[in-house]
């Protein structure tokens, strides 16, 4: 078990987040293949186009390493896999590019704590 406080500034309280990992590979990884990932370098960020809206992976990206700040996914698309499927991205991005992550987003360390393959990217 995952288990955190997760501070909502939208809503000006705190959220406690549990959850079971042997459970998030199913729970969000479904319905994302063909699923298109940009990474839109003037917004500094990874994104899919959802049709009227986008969800994103917000970064900001040094010489040698990437910090991942920021996920977002509208909320008639969510547990559907696609804030994964950009961490993932954003991950697959790194490796390719030879940068380390820093991570900066509950999302993704969630997403790293049942992706250990992942784990050699983070910066020591």
């Amino acid at each position: 078990m995952i288990s955190g406080d997760i501070w909502n500034w939208q809503t000006n309280y705190t959220v406690y987040l549990v959850v079971d990992i042997f459970d998030l590979h199913n729970l969000f990884m479904s319905n994302t293949a063909g699923m298109e990932i940009l990474n839109n370098t003037e917004r500094k960020r990874f994104e899919t186009d959802l049709g009227e809206e986008f969800a994103f992976l917000d970064y900001e990206q040094f010489e040698n390493t990437i910090a991942l700040t920021h996920t977002f996914v509208p909320h008639t698309f969510r547990h559907q896999g696609i804030a994964f499927a950009l961490v993932r991205f954003a991950l697959e991005y790194a490796r390719a590019t030879h940068l380390q992550v820093i991570i900066g987003c509950s999302t993704v360390t969630i997403f790293m704590e049942t992706h250990p393959e992942y784990q050699q990217l983070l910066i020591k």
